[in-house]
């Protein structure tokens, strides 16, 4: 450079070009953001880089990031992120200490670290607000609540609190002196579940300079603290609560313990599942916005000066407001959220916006309860240290609404969040012209992208939406909406091919699909007078109408009694409609598609008709099977076809739907054609080609089966004695060895991949079965080990998905935990011929005995031992002791629910009774074990194979992680001190290890 270019001397250096080479042309933010997906020692090797490196290596909002996402157990903060993060990481103090001598450079400005910096170390105590223009309500009455707010906007209501006994004593010093070593949950972007014990979460509020500070969001504060809740009750309100059917672990997160600092709150968003809230504030100051509140600009960094109180802000639903981004994913219709931080969004939107779009504002005063509608979004900002208690709830007004929000799809799930904005002109004309009723009609055209964003539209005077609305669009009411939220309005936005049983679940769902089905079952028998609203939810949720449609169909052809009002529900929580009538059971195979559906009903025909050829003990404990078929839609209405699992049914179109399959097979839809399809299914990794496998069909097989007397286990596992429990465990074992006993099928070598081994094998001698049938024990071995070599492929991604309680430590050791070969997995031994090849034989299996696939019948026995007659039977002792002295015994009676039998290894029916019907109780797994007999293990060879493939623990582990279910999760919620497990041997030791004790060997 000559002396002309070089600049003058008391011009300041300009670092960014030479400190930052090619990413000179990033943005800050761009930079950032690179920065929190390193680990923390990268970036610690960056900030050595260079001085602007450095500057961005040692900001605590990245620190912070970076800290949160190794953090492990409960946290504890060290006076800056930085420390905090290199303690995890088990860096010597001295040399924590020496990183934290900041250095200092000039030559570099940024205004997005700027920013960043004024939002941590700004403080609110110079932040003024006006009381807003939510209305407050003293006294109300239940009525004047309905009919003028519940589902239609927001209030603030005083005197709720008055008797609580939160209101005096949840104080800061008050709730640590109590319980400061009890561990919070805490709010934070991350995914993974950190909590703090209290004291040390005091510690850090009093310490921190974050720009969106932690705050405790704690939903199991119930069972951490039992005694916070006898503090506080739900106000009369807000007492209906639809949700309150489900058994609390079933039931879907609803309160909250909240404590955040000043800069503390929630950023902008829409309450889980469209549900309804109330928060009370018991202590400290919150803001919070609303729609259509004007006064004079926001200065950067200058508002208006308040008492103590909480700020709110909120909008009406379908209006997103100006800074948040919807993600709708068209696959499951699942809806993420980017938005600022509560303090951002104050500080750089909120003074762009004009009169006419600011918010809906009020300031929440300690002791005041503030009801926030079905879909409104909201934000909250805390002006000092806040301590509050929330709760969602589901009542009559807006159950429809949580309903929908539950359904499979994605156009009405970002209507519903994002209104207009979410479907473009095209849509929007189509879904005003159809109708949801008709079965026949197609959905409007789909969105050509995987995700739609979904950003705020500048403010138009009249708008083309305004003009769709209800009402004069002219208005400039002050709770005008820009369309309709009218739950009728909305259902028009449905995807009508997405079938509840048979697309994608929204992860981001507040309930499972099971967890649904049972949910609306309960409400249904629960709540018979509001039996009309719940069939319009189970519509939505479910297409009850269209199952219900199809039994009647069944009824009709069969000449059954046709369902009352009573039976039109689907019961229970399992994969299929299936209903209850007076002496049968019928049950619509749905679940998976057409193929799925035929593969099942196939293999479980095939199966009882087995059952019945052999004569086996077990067919006495499974119900009698009374028809069986197809029943289709076809121009206009539902026809009938009987069908027995043999041969392939005569039905338009059924062949185009259909992979390739024998019809010269007795049954084409048997168990080894099942598990064939299953491989090919498992091979088929792309979503289109999932989608071909569960696309929608009018085809749908059925089974009608008579109805056993008693009630399932699930309805009865708390109030069975330990006698009964532990008979239980001896019928399952005996009908378990019944049920392995009994003969596979032979396979079909023309539907199999290439096999290298053949041998003769003997069947179990049952009458009237031919027990030299051949069989190719390689060819099952071939199916089964490339099913499983196949699911590990996608294991990975199976585990991260699912995620908590699921610890992601474990998650990423899990490839070197399985196998790499799986022909190893099964042992090999050497006959009398000399032939060295598989001798482990491959049973029928259940694989889905669980609690309501397990019948339970009554007796009724008098003190002394003695059974009561039927007149006994049918007084009011029967439940009880009292009068006759005669108390109700239940035994087991029936095995339910084959559909999903399968060729396999004995122990997959070990694992669902463990874990589901024994909750890991070893005891009664013993019992089983003694009463089954036969062996899960067989002799090894001489060939030498590593000693883990030796273990039932071991083999019983895998099939866990590889199951298509979460049984992880189970696992991991029951046994939770797992969580911190540091190998997979150690979960398998901890779970299955009774396996290895109780092995029998032939």
């Amino acid at each position: 450079m000559d002396n002309s270019e070089a600049p003058p001397p008391s011009a300041m250096r300009d670092r960014r070009s030479d400190a930052l080479g090619s990413l000179r042309v990033l943005p800050d933010e761009i930079i950032s953001a690179i920065l929190e997906n390193l680990t923390t020692r990268d970036v610690a090797r960056l900030a050595c880089l260079s001085s602007v490196m450095y500057i961005f290596c040692n900001e605590e909002p990245l620190w912070m990031d970076l800290c949160l996402r190794i953090c492990r157990g409960p946290l504890q903060y060290k006076g800056s992120w930085k420390k905090t993060t290199l303690h995890l990481e088990n860096v010597p103090d001295k040399y924590i200490e020496n990183s934290g001598r900041p250095m200092s450079f000039d030559g570099f400005n940024s205004l997005f670290l700027y920013r960043r910096l004024y939002r941590c170390y700004t403080t609110l105590d110079g932040f003024n607000f006006d009381g807003g223009n939510v209305e407050r309500k003293m006294d109300i009455s239940p009525g004047e609540f309905r009919h003028q707010y519940d589902g239609k906007k927001p209030v603030l209501l005083l005197g709720l609190t008055d008797s609580w006994p939160a209101r005096s004593s949840w104080t800061i010093d008050q709730l640590t002196a109590k319980y400061g070593d009890k561990s919070f949950r805490i709010s934070q972007r991350s995914t993974r579940k950190i909590s703090m014990e209290l004291k040390d979460y005091v510690s850090y509020m009093n310490l921190q300079h974050d720009e969106d500070p932690l705050y405790i969001f704690d939903d199991k504060f119930g069972e951490t603290v039992p005694s916070l809740l006898k503090d506080y009750s739900v106000p009369q309100l807000f007492n209906e609560d639809y949700f309150e059917v489900l058994d609390r672990e079933q039931r879907p997160p609803f309160r909250w313990f909240i404590v955040g600092p000043e800069r503390s709150g929630a950023s902008w968003h829409v309450d889980p599942a469209l549900t309804s809230a109330w928060n009370t504030l018991l202590c400290g100051r919150k803001r919070a916005l609303g729609l259509l509140f004007a006064h004079s600009a926001l200065v950067y960094g200058v508002l208006f000066r308040i008492a103590v109180e909480t700020r709110w802000a909120l909008y009406p639903p379908g209006r997103v407001p100006l800074g948040v981004t919807v993600h709708v994913n068209e696959e499951d219709g699942d809806v993420n959220i980017d938005t600022p931080s509560s303090l951002q969004w104050w500080l750089d939107f909120y003074p762009l916006l004009a009169d006419e779009d600011k918010p809906i504002e009020c300031t929440q005063l300690p002791g005041e309860t503030i009801f926030v509608p079905s879909g409104w979004w909201h934000c909250v900002l805390n002006l000092e240290t806040t301590i509050a208690v929330t709760q969602n709830f589901v009542n009559s007004v807006n159950f429809e609404y949580v309903c929908l929000d539950l359904t499979p799809g994605y156009h009405h799930k970002g209507v519903c969040r994002a209104g207009f904005l979410a479907i473009d002109k095209a849509s929007l004309d189509g879904a005003q012209t159809s109708c949801v009723s008709d079965e026949a009609e197609q959905s409007y055209p789909d969105l050509t992208r995987k995700e739609k964003r979904l950003k705020i539209k500048e403010h138009k005077e009249e708008s083309e939406c305004d003009k769709t609305t209800n009402g004069d669009s002219g208005s400039h009411d002050l709770w005008r909406q820009e369309f309709s939220y009218d739950i009728e309005f909305l259902v028009s936005f449905l995807d009508k091919d997405r079938d509840h049983y048979n697309s994608p679940w929204s992860l981001g769902n507040c309930i499972g699909q099971r967890e649904m089905r049972e949910w609306l079952y309960k409400l249904w028998i629960g709540k018979p007078g509001a039996r009309d609203l719940i069939w319009k939810g189970a519509c939505l949720a479910l297409n009850a109408e269209k199952w219900f449609h199809c039994l009647v169909a069944v009824c009709n052809f069969l000449n059954l009694t046709s369902p009352t009002a009573d039976e039109r529900l689907p019961v229970g929580t399992g994969s299929n409609p299936v209903y209850l009538l007076p002496d049968c059971v019928v049950k619509i195979f749905v679940e998976g598609g057409l193929e799925t559906s035929m593969y099942g009903l196939g293999t479980e025909l095939q199966f009882y008709s087995l059952l019945h050829k052999v004569s086996s003990p077990l067919e006495c404990f499974v119900p009698e099977v009374l028809a069986s078929g197809i029943v289709y839609f076809e121009k206009g209405s539902h026809k009938i076809v009987p069908w027995n699992g043999k041969g392939v049914p005569k039905i338009n179109n059924m062949s185009t739907l259909m992979s390739a399959v024998r019809e010269e097979d007795e049954f084409p839809f048997g168990v080894w054609s099942k598990n064939m399809f299953e491989l090919s299914r498992a091979n088929m990794l792309s979503n289109e080609s999932a989608n071909a496998i569960t696309g929608s069909t009018k085809i749908w097989p059925f089974i009608v089966t008579k109805r056993c007397k008693g009630k399932i286990f699930a309805e009865l596992r708390d109030t069975l004695s330990w006698e009964e429990a532990l008979n239980l465990a001896s019928f399952l074992g005996e009908q378990l060895q019944n049920l392995h006993l009994l003969p596979c099928p032979p396979i079909n070598k023309c539907t199999l991949p290439e096999t290298h081994h053949s041998t003769e094998g003997a069947l179990a001698n049952w009458d009237g079965v031919d027990t030299s049938v051949k069989l190719d024990y390689s060819a099952e071995t071939e199916i089964l080990t490339k099913t499983l070599s196949v699911k590990k492929k996608n294991v990975k991604a199976s585990l991260t998905t699912w995620g908590d309680p699921i610890p992601s430590s474990l998650i990423e050791k899990v490839d070197d935990y399985l196998p790499q070969d799986f022909s190893n997995f099964f042992p090999t031994c050497q006959d009398e011929t000399g032939w060295d090849g598989v001798c482990k034989p491959f049973s029928w299996i259940h694989a889905d005995i669980m609690d309501d696939n397990v019948h339970m019948e009554s007796t009724t026995a008098g003190l002394d031992g003695n059974s009561a007659d039927s007149s006994q039977e049918n007084s009011s002792s029967v439940n009880g002791c009292k009068d006759g002295g005669f108390r109700t015994c239940w035994h087991p009676g029936h095995i339910l629910d084959f559909s999903n039998l399968k060729c396999g290894e004995r122990i997959l029916d070990i694992i669902p009774i463990y874990l589901d019907i024994f909750r890991g109780d070893s005891s009664l797994l013993k019992v089983l074990l003694d009463r089954y007999k036969l062996p899960l293990q067989m002799k090894r060879s001489s060939v030498t194979i590593e000693e883990k493939f030796g273990r039932l623990s071991y083999r019983a582990m895998c099939y866990c992680i590889l199951n298509e279910e979460n049984i992880l999760g189970a696992i991991f919620s029951m046994w939770k001190e797992l969580r911190a497990a540091k190998s997979w041997e150690e979960v398998e030791l901890a779970v299955w290890g009774v396996l290895n004790d109780n092995e029998a060997v032939s």
